[in-house]
Formats: structure tokens, C-alpha cells, sequence
């Protein structure tokens, strides 16, 4: 990679540290020392947003924190179905379950067996092992896609795996120290700032980003968000 490209991932990877740790949002499962508590939050943000997640956090936590029965599905499933999750509460207490009788009751710290779990993905699996174990792995999303689309001009891939260039590129710019402080502070940029319609004037990245001209002709009052 050519030097300036360097200091694009440099400066873009600073950028977003500088304004992460100070637009932090707070959520109870960040600050959760259990693995496990981390791993029952991921599932279910994966199609809900983290403000609704947040409400029933607790409610979770307590459920799905020991081996589930069948006799108990039906119950759980009608308890918490405004998430919206469907089939995803059935994945997650097959999840529950396996972690008990396979791995002992812990949350497995490798990837290989992390995906072997139903209903976990790519961005799940590394999303546990960042925020639980602190790897230096990469989280790519929707929101995530369309900020390195933006910024660094890198076309959004249809399905993301580990070949897929926008994850290369991801995996490039994760810091070795302190990962989880990175990938929290992308993934709140994503929800507060560079959103679908983007709030360019409040960005940190407004200098040296090459897709603010495309939005030059928004107008950002707060009345359209």
C-alpha cells in the first residue's frame, strides 16, 4: 500500500478513536464483564435496534443465562416476540444449551467453534470475540460497509466473508490495542453520524473525506433526521 494510503488508514482509524471515546454510547452489555452476557446481546441486535435491546437487557441476561428446557421454549419465545426475532430465539437457547454440554458453560474463545453455534455469523462470532475476549478482529455490518464505502471509496460487497474486500480493508484498520474501543466507537458513528443521510457538518472525518461533496446539497437541519 502506497504511503498515502497509509496515512488515510491512519488518520481515519484516529479519527474515529478521538471521537468514539468521547460519543461512547452506553449500553449495559458494554460494560458486562461475562462473555456470555455480550454473546446473548449480539443475537439479538442482529435485526433490533440496541435502544429496544437495552430495555429488555436484564430480562435477557436472566433468561438465557442457564440451559433452557423445551417445555420452557414456548413461554420464552411469547415473552419476548416485540423483538421481533423469530427464529433467533430458538437459535439462541440451542446456543445456551450447546455452550452448557459441549464447552462446559463458557462462551467458546475461537472462531471455529464460535460459527459452529446456530444462528452465529461472521459478524457475530467476531463481534464476541472482540468485545468478550479482546481480539484484534473486524466488525462489518450494513453501517460499517457504508462508512468504508464513503470514506475510503471501497465498493459495499453483497455477502461479506473474510475474502470479501470490504473486510480485508476492515481488518486492516482494527488497532492492535484496544480493539473493542474501535469497533464500539465505528459502530456508533454508524448509528449517530454517518448514517444513511449523513450528518456531515458534526463529523470528524469533514476535512478529509472525499464523499462530502455528494452531500453538499443536503440540507442537515435536525427537523429531516
Amino acid at each position: 500500500m502506497a504511503m498515502d494510503g497509509l496515512d488515510r488508514c491512519s488518520n481515519f482509524v484516529k479519527a474515529i478513536l478521538k471521537w468514539g471515546r468521547k460519543h461512547r454510547r452506553n449500553f449495559p452489555w458494554r460494560t458486562s464483564p461475562h462473555v456470555l452476557d455480550k454473546l446473548i446481546a449480539e443475537v439479538f441486535l442482529q435485526r433490533t435496534p440496541a435502544e429496544r435491546v437495552a430495555k429488555k437487557y436484564n430480562d435477557l441476561v436472566s433468561v438465557f443465562s442457564t440451559s433452557i428446557s423445551k417445555k420452557e421454549i414456548p413461554q420464552i419465545v411469547e415473552r419476548f416476540k416485540d423483538l421481533g426475532l423469530g427464529k433467533r430465539i430458538h437459535w439462541l437457547i440451542e446456543s445456551i444449551n450447546t455452550i452448557d454440554t459441549k464447552h462446559g458453560g463458557l462462551v467458546p474463545n475461537k472462531f471455529e467453534d464460535l460459527i459452529q453455534l446456530p444462528g452465529i455469523g461472521l459478524y457475530t462470532a467476531n463481534a464476541v470475540l472482540c468485545f468478550g475476549f479482546g481480539d484484534s478482529v473486524p466488525l462489518v455490518d450494513t453501517n460499517i460497509s457504508r462508512i468504508l464505502n464513503r470514506f475510503f471509496g471501497i465498493s459495499k460487497d453483497s455477502r461479506i466473508s473474510k475474502s470479501s474486500p470490504m473486510f480485508l480493508l476492515a481488518e486492516t484498520l482494527v488497532p492492535k490495542k484496544s480493539p473493542e474501543v474501535y469497533n464500539y466507537a465505528l459502530i456508533d458513528f454508524g448509528s449517530l453520524v454517518c448514517k444513511k443521510r449523513p450528518k456531515c457538518p458534526s463529523c470528524p472525518l469533514l476535512g478529509i473525506c472525499p464523499s462530502k461533496s455528494l452531500f453538499e446539497d443536503l440540507s442537515f437541519d435536525s427537523k429531516r433526521e
